[in-house]
């Protein structure tokens, strides 16, 4: 590969063209490489907000031929300000200004792909938190206008209803007490939905140690009550009231030692709700043998204030 190209991105090409352990043995082959180091050469630059770049193939030698691209990035094109088409249900007026915030661009920021997708998803996730759980995103729009070297993303993003919480529903059968597991929501009835309550919620559950795994999601929209409130569904699954352990111990002073325990499930300080009786632990006695130690410890003099030798 050859250009005028600056360090990072002649890196950059580098690793995108990489290399073939395949032997080139004609031109057709040549060409061939030349050609795909070409396109992933093209790909990459245009990620990079090259896009009036300039890649030429070309053969080198005979025997053996050589594949080479010649490589003018020409000028790098900057990102222009975002535009939101609000489709179906828009947000309101102080939420949508407050997610266009968060997706300003500075003046002269590279286009990078990567960048107009990041965008998106920083818009989606701005409605998510403030309560419009359901907005979903539509084929974005890009414009690369080459007479300004500009990129002009345009999104287009369904809102959606803002969602309030209902309480909670459990959803598996077991020990546990619906009534308990809706008193550790930290939210009341009517609330705008935030996903770091639901969260809240869930650490809570994994805190108590009575549980192998908690899920925690919000109900389907088709679930809405009439007043307009959603549940939020928790499924949990039990841990073993019993575990079964086993093991062989070894030191200086005992032979070895099998150990047979039967044990339960330790509660900890916050007890599972639902179990009034705390669990019991029974272990299975086994036998020992003492065996004296190979040498007897060295005596010491009480009147020297000396140890003794052996």
């Amino acid at each position: 590969m050859r250009g005028e190209v600056d360090g990072d991105l002649f890196e950059a090409l580098e690793r995108a063209v990489g290399e073939t352990d395949a032997r080139i043995e004609n031109r057709f082959q040549a060409r061939r490489r030349a050609a795909a180091a070409a396109a992933n050469a093209e790909a990459l630059l245009r990620s990079e907000g090259y896009y009036q770049s300039v890649i030429e193939e070309v053969v080198e030698g005979e025997s053996p031929p050589r594949a080479v691209i010649i490589v003018t990035p020409g000028p790098r094109f900057a990102l222009d300000q975002p535009r939101v088409d609000w489709l179906q249900t828009p947000p309101d007026d102080q939420t949508a200004q407050a997610v266009l915030g968060t997706v300003e661009t500075k003046p002269g920021a590279p286009g990078r792909a990567a960048d107009v997708i990041a965008m998106e998803g920083r818009i989606v996730s701005g409605l998510t938190r403030r309560g419009y759980a359901d907005a979903a995103v539509e084929p974005r729009r890009v414009v690369v206008d080459h007479a300004v070297f500009l990129v002009q993303p345009t999104y287009r993003i369904d809102a959606g209803d803002l969602v309030r919480l209902d309480g909670v529903r459990l959803e598996t059968r077991g020990p546990t007490r619906p009534a308990w597991v809706g008193g550790l929501a930290p939210w009341t009835e009517g609330d705008v939905y935030d996903p770091d309550d639901v969260a809240e919620l869930e650490r809570r559950l994994l805190e108590t140690g009575v549980y192998d795994g908690v899920g925690v999601a919000l109900a389907p929209a088709d679930q809405t009550d009439d007043q307009g409130l959603r549940p939020i569904i928790v499924t949990l699954t039990d841990r073993p009231r019993r575990i079964l352990e086993a093991g062989v111990s070894y030191s200086t002073t005992e032979r070895r030692r099998r150990r047979h325990l039967d044990l339960a499930q330790p509660v900890r300080a916050r007890r599972h709700p639902a179990l009034p009786r705390p669990r019991r632990a029974h272990r299975q006695p086994h036998r020992r043998r003492a065996v004296p130690a190979p040498l007897a410890p060295p005596r010491s003099d009480p009147e020297s204030g000396q140890r003794g030798r052996l």
